[in-house]
């Protein structure tokens, strides 16, 4: 018997409903995650590109610095995307789990 892929995901999604608030985060997160990990390679680029081949140890420390930075935010965003991702699914989970339960107890 083939299951309907489409109509499950929709079920799932109706647990979600409550917590978009936490997705809209979540989504957000995961741009954010995208456009760092995009800057951080061209960051490198400069740093190699612009201020090593010029020696130019002024422009680097504070090159550095800004990478330093972009790196610190970067994690952080990780961070919050995890932590906000893993409690939307682990609440979704728990949503799915009462509902079975409760149509469990109204069995004979």
């Amino acid at each position: 018997m083939a299951v309907n892929k489409t109509s499950t995901l929709k079920k799932v999604m109706q647990y979600a409903k409550p917590y978009k608030d936490k997705m809209f985060w979540v989504v957000v997160t995961v741009i954010t995650l995208a456009i760092f990990g995009a800057i951080r390679p061209y960051m490198v680029k400069n740093v190699v590109d612009v201020y090593i081949t010029n020696a130019d140890l002024n422009g680097l420390s504070i090159y550095a610095a800004l990478m330093a930075l972009v790196l610190i935010l970067e994690v952080s965003s990780q961070f919050f995307f995890t932590y906000i991702a893993s409690w939307l699914g682990q609440n979704i989970i728990k949503d799915i789990r009462t509902t079975l339960f409760s149509k469990m107890l109204k069995f004979r």
